[in-house]
């Protein structure tokens, strides 16, 4: 294919493909004359640009992320909860990663994120004060009513299916990511500066797992309209 079609084609995993299309040809109009290395430039540009809110979302959910271990690094210890509840504890801080991520990516007028929002707020506050009845309780009623509510209509169940399916993939890839951390520091040489690397590697690869399942649960359940086509065999002139 030539630099057109080619550009034309990565812009679409990032953006529908009228809109790649449109983005290229304007490129190409206002270019004229400009070399390959003037249009390659563009078209990262471009795709800083279509990738921003990923980025910056990716940002607020690690943010949130470091908060939180700074939290559990101090007052946690002293009211660690029971080992049977590690699951439930380890969904809702996939749920914790997500709602910031969301905000960001998709706005608060999106039905992902206002469910989002409204499920992380009571659980994040009944996680970090599980030991306190008077706290959990409420926490747990209202997130309760929060499901219940939303499996009351269609669009509110396919909201809801949405998000769940986001916690159970972000959870599979965690749990994923580390196995295969444990796997590989008892399977390489000792050293500690790779023990290192890969225990500060985990926050990243959690906030991307997160992340990741969230875009896949809203891309194939709330926007089923949009494709993502396979690259076409355009002919066209290659720039430069």
């Amino acid at each position: 294919m030539s630099n057109k079609a080619w550009a034309e084609w990565f812009i679409a995993r990032l953006a529908d493909r009228d809109r790649a299309a449109s983005i290229i040809g304007d490129l190409l109009e206002s270019g004229g004359e400009q070399n390959l290395v003037w249009f390659w430039w563009s078209v990262l540009g471009v795709v800083l640009s279509l990738v921003s809110r990923n980025l910056v979302g990716f940002a607020a959910a690690f943010l949130c992320a470091w908060l939180s271990s700074v939290w559990l690094r101090t007052d946690y210890p002293a009211h660690l909860p029971p080992w049977s509840w590690t699951p439930v504890f380890s969904v809702l801080s996939v749920l914790c990663l997500a709602a910031p991520y969301v905000l960001v990516r998709y706005g608060l007028r999106d039905k992902f994120t206002q469910l989002a929002l409204a499920l992380c707020v009571p659980a994040a506050v009944g996680v970090f004060y599980w030991w306190v009845p008077l706290v959990v309780l409420p926490c747990v009623l209202l997130v309760l009513s929060v499901v219940v509510f939303s499996s009351v209509f269609i669009a509110g169940r396919k909201v809801l299916l949405a998000l769940v399916g986001a916690l159970a993939f972000g959870y599979a890839g965690i749990r994923c990511a580390f196995y295969l951390a444990e796997r590989y520091l008892e399977l390489a040489s000792p050293s500690v500066t790779r023990t290192v690397v890969v225990q500060r590697s985990l926050p990243f690869l959690c906030v991307a797992m997160a992340a990741a399942a969230c875009e896949l649960m809203h891309h194939f359940l709330l926007q089923p309209n949009r494709h993502l086509n396979e690259p076409r065999g355009d002919s066209g002139t290659a720039v430069g």
